[in-house]
């Protein structure tokens, strides 16, 4: 939920640093498993926020030209932090991936809400949509995980997910 006394500076700043986190997140999650499947998927993950950074980017300096971008501190600091996450299962990660999508949609639907600007609305309902299906990419790679618990691990190109 955004705070009533957030203002729209402030709330375009929280979404550019969560992309940026997530980005990082999803790259050193990559960098960490062996299987070139969910390798794949995680650097997609990575490269999608990668884009959403860009489009928030792009928005903000349409909506404050000559304003000088202050983002917030990390907002998965925890999370992002290499050490942290070697010490992390993989089940512990993806499900926190999992939950830090819900958080990031639940933050763009009350941003599309709550914002007037009608480009702006537009644009957070398209990023909670994405977050949504990255939701569904990470629950459909939780699956898989709970099935196979060296998944993540597995060198191999033979492990395909057809469905449920």
């Amino acid at each position: 939920m955004l705070s009533q006394d957030l203002t729209s500076l402030e709330a375009m700043g929280i979404a550019i640093r969560a992309e940026m986190d997530a980005n990082e997140l999803y790259t050193n999650l990559a960098n960490k498993v062996r299987n070139p499947t969910v390798k794949n998927k995680l650097l997609f993950l990575a490269n999608e926020e990668a884009k959403h950074r860009e489009l928030l980017t792009a928005r903000y300096l349409e909506m404050f030209p000559g304003v000088e971008m202050a983002l917030p501190a990390k907002i998965f600091s925890e999370g992002s932090k290499g050490a942290v996450i070697d010490q992390m299962s993989p089940l512990e990660v993806v499900n926190m991936a999992i939950e830090a999508e819900k958080k990031a949609r639940a933050f763009y639907l009350d941003a599309a809400k709550n914002t007037t600007d009608p480009k702006g609305k537009m644009m957070f309902e398209y990023l909670a949509q994405t977050e949504l299906s990255h939701q569904h990419i990470l629950t459909s790679e939780l699956r898989l995980l709970k099935r196979n618990p060296q998944y993540f691990m597995q060198p191999g190109v033979d492990m395909m997910f057809f469905g449920p």
